[in-house]
């Protein structure tokens, strides 16, 4: 198990997950379960939970150790798990109904080729389930990025990996520059939530 999971950030967001993935249960071809894409999967965490649900679940990375960790994970569907660039996909057009991306296109150099990529694969009417960091948090997310922020400083935790910090109008833009329609935005957690964890987890997960 993955302790990350029983923090409250990171719970709220798995549960969100799992409940839209069985929200959209008979959005298959022919009203079946939905096969599934998770692009930046990581080692699969949420997998486990959202199985149940897919028809088919594939995920890839650019993470070759996770991607390894992941396969291991599901033996039964290993040859779905591969390594692979967001903004490059190894499927085929309307091979998904579903694409999850969760906290990845942070991380990632141009959002339209992933947000691009991710509407390839879906088929006609396919929804996109992504979430990712709000660059209005506040303070208690990441006290120190907050401050030194404001100065242009990459320090903290938000800074950690992260190639940019979107805003909602910024990436409802690059949805709709992508072709998807239908945009539905949520927050998943307040501030007491994240206040509770802050930096320590990321030094307990090392």
């Amino acid at each position: 198990m993955n302790l990350k999971l029983l923090l409250p950030t990171y719970r709220a967001r798995a549960q969100f997950v799992v409940a839209t993935i069985r929200h959209l249960g008979a959005s298959g071809p022919g009203g079946g379960l939905p096969r599934v894409l998770d692009v930046g999967c990581g080692e699969a965490d949420l997998h486990a939970a959202v199985r149940a649900y897919t028809s088919a679940l594939a995920g890839c990375d650019v993470n070759e150790g996770d991607i390894a960790s992941a396969a291991a994970a599901f033996p039964e569907a290993q040859d779905d798990y591969r390594v692979a660039d967001a903004a490059r996909l190894p499927w085929e057009n309307d091979s998904f109904d579903v694409v999850l991306c969760l906290e990845a296109i942070e991380h990632v150099g141009d959002v339209g080729a992933v947000l691009t990529e991710a509407a390839r694969v879906l088929r006609p009417g396919g929804a996109l389930v992504l979430t990712c960091p709000n660059a209005n948090f506040p303070i208690t997310y990441d006290p120190l990025h907050w401050l030194a922020g404001r100065l242009l400083l990459p320090v903290g935790a938000y800074a950690f990996g992260h190639t940019w910090l979107p805003a909602e109008a910024e990436v409802r833009g690059a949805l709709r520059d992508a072709g998807f329609a239908g945009i539905e935005v949520t927050g998943l957690t307040g501030w007491a939530a994240a206040g509770a964890e802050a930096y320590w987890a990321g030094l307990a997960q090392r």
